[in-house]
């Protein structure tokens, strides 16, 4: 091999595993991913943070836990609170999201919530947006 293509390989980093976890065949260990597939881990990060009820992990804080506001469709205040609450999670937990923007509306099903949010990250140059229907039919 000469050095020039040496230098021109490039050692993609692993980031996390993927989930659900699988085990890789060539590797002794979990199927990872990394820095090619920023977005799918990007996306994770946001659908844990919206699917995780305060206190339910590590950081009694975490989670948005959007499950529960599923209940409280017809109490207008209690979802008034949603969008405000996935704001302040993803400022707090994904710092590195540069630009961030949060739509929070009814689902077309009965009893159901839409949350889509639009991305940004620098560096790398990534926009990307995020979309999430949930309802208590999931359940």
């Amino acid at each position: 091999m000469s050095i020039d293509k040496f230098f021109n390989n490039s050692i993609k980093k692993d980031i996390t595993v993927e989930i659900p976890l699988t085990f890789e065949s060539e590797t002794p260990g979990f199927k990872t991913l990394n820095e090619d597939e920023l977005v799918k881990v990007i996306n994770f990060n946001i659908k844990s943070i919206l699917l995780t009820v305060p206190g339910e992990r590590f950081d009694k804080n975490f989670g948005v836990g959007i499950k529960t506001y599923l209940f409280e469709l017809q109490n207008s205040s209690k979802l008034s609170t949603l969008k405000p609450k996935i704001v302040e999670q993803i400022s707090r937990y994904l710092p590195w999201l540069s630009r961030f923007n949060v739509d929070v509306s009814l689902g077309s099903i009965k009893d159901s919530l839409k949350v889509q949010i639009k991305y940004k990250i620098n560096n790398p140059l990534i926009e990307e947006a995020f979309s999430l229907s949930i309802s208590v039919n999931d359940l």
